[in-house]
């Protein structure tokens, strides 16, 4: 939004931790911001902050040309989105779900929304709630290009707005796969810091080489990973499956077992490498995994 634009009226659905994030975020950058929230006393705050507090929620969205709506989980996005009186205040104004869900309800969430003549952006939140308003909060958004451009300079003053396309199931099969990445690398980082305190070994030792490990060692192999899958070129590994099956099971699960900690998310990755050597990639790069799940899934 350009400083000659004038400032979008928003009405934010849903005040919980992140959605008054938002709703704090847009009345920083100066809109108009009106909030709904099935509990009215959890909105109560931000009309402090200089928010109008509806007592309706088809009042709230009839105040606003758009709609931000970020309730507890899609049964309650459903919910509200049943009354037909809503259905007829959103009609012609946008709305903007950023509610969690999955591409299934995004995609539907969008074919009601069309049927009832709603713009509609379907988005994921990739952020905590204190990064909200900088660009450290990734917002990624697909529907309709041209609702897109012309709620960008609004969608900005949450963080970074990536569009990703027209289909709206997008942003959340992209948020499930960094989601996917984030817990595995999480789920790795707590193994590792119970087998370490199991042993007996200060956890401060441990997560002083944890710190420089990931970022060079782990950052490296990211990198990698992604440029052998996009030119599908798994040849020449300097660790091949064989030698990452060799580690998993082994040092990791072996000194799992013999630290009498669980181990049975890493034996399940050991079992995903069984079966990469067994199907023949024993000599491949780890990133052949991907071609592995590929076969898996293909039609007899």
């Amino acid at each position: 939004m350009t400083e000659q634009e004038q400032p979008v009226a928003v009405t934010v659905v849903g005040t919980g931790t992140m959605g008054s994030a938002l709703a704090r975020a847009l009345l920083a950058g100066g809109h108009e911001v009106t909030v709904w929230n099935r509990t009215a006393a959890r909105a109560e705050p931000l009309r402090e902050a200089g928010a109008s507090v509806a007592a309706e929620l088809v009042q709230g969205v009839r105040a606003s040309a758009v709609t931000i709506m970020c309730v507890a989980d899609q049964a309650a996005a459903r919910e509200l989105l049943a009354d037909p009186q809503l259905l007829e205040a959103l009609a012609e104004r946008t709305l903007v779900q950023l509610t969690t869900g999955t591409a299934s309800d995004g995609r539907s969430n969008a074919g009601a929304a069309s049927g009832h003549g709603i713009p509609y952006l379907d988005g994921a939140i990739m952020a905590y709630p204190r990064t909200v308003g900088t660009d450290a909060a990734v917002f990624l958004y697909a529907g309709d290009r041209g609702t897109f451009t012309a709620c960008e300079g609004l969608l900005r003053r949450l963080g970074t707005a990536r569009y990703v396309g027209e289909d709206a199931g997008r942003p959340a099969v992209l948020d499930a796969a960094l989601i996917a990445f984030f817990y595995g690398t999480l789920a790795g980082l707590l193994h590792g810091a119970i087998l370490t305190d199991a042993e007996g070994i200060e956890l401060e030792e441990f997560f002083e080489l944890a710190r420089p490990f990931f970022a060079t060692f782990v950052t490296e192999a990211v990198l990698e990973t992604g440029e052998r899958i996009l030119a599908a070129d798994y040849s020449d590994a300097q660790s091949s499956m064989k030698t990452h099956l060799g580690g998993i099971d082994l040092l990791v699960v072996g000194s799992s077992r013999e630290a009498g900690i669980d181990h049975g998310i890493m034996s399940a990755i050991r079992d995903s490498f069984v079966g990469a050597v067994d199907a023949g990639h024993g000599d491949d790069d780890i990133a052949v995994l991907l071609e592995v799940a590929r076969a898996a899934r293909a039609p007899d």
